[in-house]
């Protein structure tokens, strides 16, 4: 299992340095089991930061690795296959204690051509 920490303002290049630090762990021949996306300590996401984050959590499945998020918050930034509110309720789900119940992901929370969103407190697009 590996876990992906990211904090703070997500624009296009923390995603791509993301996604390349999740490329080269991928593309290793011993494969993870799962990976955890902890992201509760974000508090903006560009749209095009959370497209290019979608493409991580989409390559990593398709290697049949199962991808979770972090998220206190439960603002479903990723589709992945659960999302939970600590990081010790998702490792403890993909260790096999499944008490826990994930809050599961419908569709992304943004609109495609939106602006960056403060994601702290709920408010609308950022001037």
């Amino acid at each position: 299992m590996r876990v992906l920490s990211m904090q703070g303002y997500i624009e296009f290049a923390t995603a791509e340095q993301a996604l390349l630090t999740v490329r080269l762990q991928v593309d290793d021949t011993d494969l993870p089991s799962a990976v955890v996306v902890d992201l509760d300590h974000v508090t903006v996401c560009h749209p095009v930061a959370a497209v290019l984050l979608g493409s991580i959590v989409d390559e990593v499945a398709r290697r049949g690795v199962t991808v979770v998020t972090v998220d206190r918050s439960g603002r479903h930034l990723l589709a992945a296959s659960a999302e939970f509110t600590t990081r010790a309720e998702a490792i403890a789900h993909l260790t096999g204690v499944h008490h826990i119940r994930p809050v599961h992901h419908s569709g992304p929370s943004s609109p495609r051509g939106a602006g960056p969103r403060d994601i702290r407190s709920g408010a609308g697009p950022l001037s």
